[in-house]
């Protein structure tokens, strides 16, 4: 429990000066003047009350009054803690000022929302209507704004939320946030979410009048190319050939076969997880994606059919983060090892870095092969989309990997493929 703290205005001076209270709490500060002056000479600093003496008759009086501020501040913090709210300092300083004029507690009711207490509920009700990664997405947002409220020793209400704090806010994404690794400042693109996230969240306050509505055109959700890949055909096939009971690593055999199942399925990995034999029927993959929460059908090529039949259609858990850790240890295995090199941008400062192929496969890897191999086979996007749950040609294409060599040789078959189509006749 914070405690009251009693100092003259100024002690250095000789003449009366005023009694303030201060309450410091939470980062938070109030201060309250008793109204009451003092010499300097008749003040005991150290146990914060006036000196009992003869020379000031009026000790007792003030010292009274010191105790009914204490008291009454701390039953001020308490009424709000009992709700489970940190009050703002202008909400503790009127509901101590309420009290002391005789009045009843200010009605929690007749308060407006404040802002965390709107952003939770809005959290609350996203439960059930939203994939948890979302949630997940929206209870990373209120981490960030509770350190920028923290690193700024700025209190976030509505009011503040305007062009200044949205330029402080993204300044503070991308140079302060301390990221699991200890790395410092996010992507541009983890950026651009928490500002989109914000933009659906004060939207939503705007629908349920908790907020009058203001224009949100100038908070730009920055984003950048995502640079990542995707494994050919070829490069697949070395990994699903790897002899892993010979090279020692029979662990890694599931792991791979659920990998090069993701490849030639298009699955996410929160998909695989939930994969089943009443999912399955005549070759085809029938399921609800659990991100976005679209039935999808897939037909199943022979890898496929024989992974699952391997597994009898009924694919053992695994751990999430081994998952990744071990596909690279396979694309190594399997010599995928070619140099690429990724730009990225954190504020103004661009960084270009070059791995190895093999450090950049991950679960979402499989996803992607999938798309920009079907469509490097001639398969139309619009198909590919169907199969893949994608909404928009736009997005889908953005998740294509085709590099200018690649794009460069399918034309040239394309050419090739015009050149031997027989002219019609006359």
């Amino acid at each position: 429990m914070p405690k009251a703290r009693f100092n003259l205005k100024n002690a250095k001076q000789n003449d009366e000066q005023l009694i303030v209270m201060f309450f410091n709490y939470n980062l938070k500060r109030i201060k309250i003047s008793l109204e009451e002056k003092v010499k300097p000479k008749f003040w005991n600093p150290k146990e914060q009350y006036v000196r009992e003496v003869s020379d000031f008759p009026a000790y007792a009086e003030i010292n009274s009054k010191i105790d009914k501020y204490r008291k009454l501040i701390n039953e001020c913090f308490e009424y709000f803690t009992d709700q489970l709210i940190d009050p703002y300092p202008e909400e503790l300083k009127k509901e101590f000022n309420s009290r002391l004029n005789g009045r009843r507690p200010v009605a929690e009711e007749n308060q407006p929302l404040r802002f965390f207490d709107a952003l939770d509920r809005f959290i609350e009700k996203s439960v059930n209507r939203v994939a948890n990664d979302t949630v997940k997405d929206y209870r990373a947002l209120k981490k960030h704004l509770m350190g920028f409220e923290k690193k700024y020793r700025q209190i976030l209400t509505f009011k503040n939320i305007n062009y200044n704090f949205y330029m402080d806010f993204v300044d503070y994404l991308a140079y302060d946030v301390i990221k699991p690794d200890k790395g410092i400042g996010l992507s541009t693109n983890t950026i651009g979410k928490q500002i989109k996230n914000l933009k659906i969240f004060l939207r939503d306050c705007f629908k349920r009048e908790i907020v009058t509505p203001f224009s949100l055109a100038d908070f730009k959700s920055p984003s950048e190319y995502t640079e990542t890949i995707y494994l050919n055909e070829d490069e697949i096939s070395r990994i699903s050939k790897l002899d892993l009971e010979k090279l020692g690593f029979p662990d890694y055999i599931l792991y791979r076969d659920i990998f090069v199942l993701g490849c030639s399925t298009g699955l996410r990995y929160s998909d695989f997880e939930r994969l089943g034999p009443d999912h399955i029927k005549n070759g085809f993959i029938h399921i609800r994606q659990k991100k976005v929460q679209k039935p999808v059908v897939i037909p199943l090529d022979a890898n496929a059919e024989k992974i699952l039949k391997k597994y009898e259609n009924n694919l053992p858990s695994i751990d999430y983060f081994k998952f990744n850790v071990i596909v690279k240890e396979l694309g190594r295995m399997a010599g995928i090892d070619e140099g690429v090199v990724i730009t990225k941008k954190r504020g103004a400062v661009t960084k270009e870095t070059t791995f190895k192929k093999y450090e950049l496969i991950a679960s979402h890897t499989c996803r992607r092969s999938f798309c920009t191999n079907q469509f490097m086979k001639g398969v139309p996007a619009q198909l590919i989309m169907r199969i893949s749950g994608h909404k928009s040609e736009k997005n889908f294409l953005r998740y294509l990997k085709i590099d200018g060599k690649e794009a460069a040789e399918k034309m040239k078959e394309f050419w090739k493929l015009i050149n031997k189509q027989p002219e019609k006749a006359d």
